[in-house]
């Protein structure tokens, strides 16, 4: 299928937080927060995963991180592992379509 859907808890969210929403296609990545409810995209070639640390205990956290230039910017910190399998999603999502 060439569109997809996974959804991730990202790091410190609010205990009984619902799961950010994560649709992926073959050109555009769209997020979907139901706490307020609130939806976000971003071209494919625009985003970026970050790895980086939070707290002072050093947890290792991945910001996806979308827009550019003068559009919105937006970034939210995932686990490590759950940032991979949307990394691993994403080329899975574009080698299919170039079968197309």
């Amino acid at each position: 299928m060439l569109i997809q859907t996974r959804e991730y808890h990202p790091i410190a969210t609010l205990p009984g937080a619902q799961p950010v929403k994560f649709e992926v296609s073959p050109f555009h990545l769209h997020v979907s927060i139901g706490q307020p409810y609130t939806e976000m995209a971003v071209k494919l070639g625009q985003l970026r995963f970050e790895e980086t640390t939070m707290t002072f205990n050093k947890i290792p956290v991945v910001n996806v991180c979308g827009g550019s230039g003068s559009d919105l910017f937006w970034q939210i910190a995932l686990k490590p592992e759950d940032a991979a399998d949307l990394q691993t999603l994403i080329a899975e999502i574009l080698e299919a379509a170039k079968s197309l």
